[in-house]
């Protein structure tokens, strides 16, 4: 414990008390509950931490915060001791129905009066997770890429959060939510209740297709096959994701396929943004810093956004904007002398399935420009 309270001395580990301490936070998780329309939702509503650690115990971190009406409300829940080994935390809203004022885990089937989940930063579905959750890297963890020992805050993607973050809780009341309540799970269920999931992004840069995709099961990258409009996209064992970067392998409306012995087939239709292009500046044109910079372009469809970039030589953002329209003007104060490409994306709606998958559309245009004194 001696290197896990150094790791956690900002956050006010004390070293004489190691995991039992149960002082100020050593970490506070921040968030929002909120209650579908039309639903009601038995009040006070309270919070607590649910850890899962890798042998599928589970352990109760209360958060001693009660919720009420008007919804949505802010939350935050700190977890003021260390979990026991390596493990997984998940925010969970309850009604305390057996008024210990406290979240008990037990056997889901007890009949006699019990507490209620009523909704979870992480959610089931048909054997699947999907949510943020706390991430506990103990001592002997092998530390992966991007993430620290102590806590981490896990995206729905597998990205990193910043504490600042807000989590999402919605009191649903879903009956598959009394899982949280058991003492004990399996860690990794069978393929069969493991859906796969694609994540990632496909487009257009100008008319070459680029895929960068990857497929887990909300439990690790799965060793799949993927497809795009029937064509196999490679996988890339350096960064984990099947990547492809090849004219006529992406169009404006595109069939992507994930296919795993033992897991159910994924098929995802992702519609492309097509019809963008530059209208101004025009291609290997000039322009002066000392005026701003006006930059033009035709709609695409579907489109959710614009981005624009100037980028230098490094292939470095020198200045960047985004907008709902048309339209954009760069202050001539973010201007400077030299050759640059000016690019122009549009991206459409991140297109999603009950899985879990979560796929990003766009298309984006260039034109070099040199700017002058």
């Amino acid at each position: 414990m001696r290197v896990l309270c150094l790791v956690l001395l900002s956050m006010g580990c004390d070293p004489a008390v190691g995991g039992s301490y149960a002082g100020p936070p050593l970490v506070t998780v921040r968030g929002q509950v909120s209650v579908p329309e039309g639903r009601t939702v038995p009040e006070p509503v309270r919070l607590a931490l649910v850890w899962t650690d890798e042998q599928g115990r589970r352990s109760v971190t209360e958060g001693r915060t009660s919720l009420q009406a008007p919804w949505p409300t802010h939350f935050s829940i700190g977890a003021t001791s260390v979990p026991r080994a390596t493990a997984e935390g998940v925010v969970i809203a309850y009604s305390d129905v057996d008024s210990t004022q406290a979240f008990e885990l037990s056997d889901v089937e007890v009949s006699e009066p019990h507490d209620v989940v009523l909704g979870a930063s992480v959610v089931f579905f048909d054997g699947g997770q999907s949510g943020t959750r706390l991430r506990f890297l103990d001592e002997m963890a092998t530390i992966p890429a991007g993430l620290q020992r102590g806590f981490n805050l896990i995206a729905p993607d597998g990205g990193v959060l910043p504490f600042s973050a807000e989590v999402p809780v919605l009191l649903t009341m879903a009956p598959e939510l009394d899982r949280w309540r058991a003492t004990n799970v399996s860690v990794t269920p069978p393929p069969t209740e493991r859906p796969l999931r694609i994540l990632g992004s496909i487009g257009l840069s100008s008319s070459t297709g680029a895929t960068i995709l990857e497929v887990n099961d909300a439990y690790g990258v799965v060793a799949a096959e993927l497809t795009v409009n029937g064509r196999s996209i490679p996988f890339d064992a350096a960064t984990l994701r099947y990547r492809l970067t090849e004219q006529g392998t992406v169009n404006a409306s595109n069939e992507v396929v994930a296919t795993a012995p033992g897991y159910r087939t994924v098929r995802l239709t992702v519609p492309v943004p097509t019809g963008l292009a530059i209208v101004e500046p025009t291609f290997s044109s000039s322009h002066a810093i000392t005026q701003p910079l006006v930059v033009r372009w035709t709609p695409a469809t579907p489109v959710s956004q614009y981005a624009v970039d100037l980028y230098d030589a490094a292939f470095t953002s020198r200045a960047s904007a985004k907008t709902g329209g048309a339209t954009v003007t760069i202050p001539a104060a973010s201007l400077s002398v030299g050759r640059f490409t000016l690019t122009v994306a549009a991206q459409a709606p991140a297109v999603t399935d009950s899985m879990g998958s979560s796929v990003h559309p766009y298309q984006n245009v260039s034109v070099p420009l040199l700017l002058t004194p």
